[in-house]
């Protein structure tokens, strides 16, 4: 613990220092004005069609004035298309400051989770400059889908087995489980994944044990590890049908086969009241 605050304390004193130094080759600059993007990329998760983005510009001189200047869509290298939008096509930097923002709004219903860029150019008083954190004067912004997730949570588990060793007994199953939270869009199975199958009724006949997997919630479209462990040498992997969230009734629908000796199942989550 000690260790991590005296590393945090570093970080901010280092970051203070850089901010102050290059405040003052600012303050001490005497060549013509020049801007320039902070980074060269950024990223955008567009959540819905609220969301925006600053990117923020610097120049290398005050003004008493205000000072705007125009940005541009590089539509050649750009492969965005309809995710992501200038809110206006000049941007202004408030006088007596360094810094001005350019502000991008995203289309959620045109976004994609694999991700678009976007890249913008300075098209005026923009170039590259010595001696300062210059990145120059285009950028590429990467635009990503994000949809919000909230599942965690308790749920009854019924599970409707296609092929296990003991049919047509246990089938249905029905169990509770928990999803709890991993990452914004990740969520652990607490419980046992296959619906009881290996927690309770092969671990009786074969010695296994429950199941756990993290899974991922990307736009209601379930998916998980692929190489999640079926304890018989093989994995349990995506089953036959679908595997998604509802939001019209808040079940999650889960498809699953063991690669190893083929049992096959559909869970299906509803939450508990």
């Amino acid at each position: 613990m000690n260790n991590i605050r005296l590393l945090l304390a570093l970080f901010i004193t280092t970051s203070f220092l850089v901010s102050c130094e290059e405040e003052a080759y600012r303050d001490a600059y005497t060549g013509s004005e020049v801007i320039y993007f902070e980074n060269s990329t950024a990223d955008f998760f567009v959540k819905n069609n609220t969301s925006t983005v600053d990117i923020k510009v610097i120049s290398t001189t005050k003004s008493s004035s205000d000072r705007t200047f125009e940005v541009e869509i590089d539509t050649e290298n750009s492969t965005s298309s309809g995710d992501a939008s200038l809110a206006n096509n000049s941007f202004t930097i408030p006088a007596n400051s360094y810094e001005g923002m350019i502000t991008i709004n995203g289309n959620f219903d045109n976004a994609v989770e694999i991700g678009t860029k976007l890249v913008l150019n300075l098209k005026s008083g923009a170039s590259a400059v010595d001696n300062m954190s210059a990145t120059g004067t285009s950028i590429t912004v990467n635009v990503y889908k994000l949809c919000e997730s909230n599942l965690a949570g308790e749920y009854v588990m019924t599970t409707l087995f296609g092929y296990h060793d003991f049919l047509p007994d246990f089938n249905p199953s029905i169990i509770s489980v928990e999803l709890v939270a991993v990452t914004e869009n990740t969520y652990e199975i607490v419980g046992d994944f296959t619906g009881g199958l290996w927690g309770d009724l092969y671990a009786g006949a074969y010695g296994t044990s429950a199941r756990s997997v993290v899974i991922s919630d990307i736009c209601n479209v379930i998916s998980w590890d692929q190489t999640t462990s079926d304890q018989f040498g093989g994995n349990i992997t995506y089953g036959d049908s679908e595997s998604y969230y509802d939001p019209s009734t808040g079940n999650i629908i889960i498809s699953w086969t063991c690669t190893a000796y083929g049992e096959t199942g559909v869970s299906t989550y509803t939450p508990k009241n």
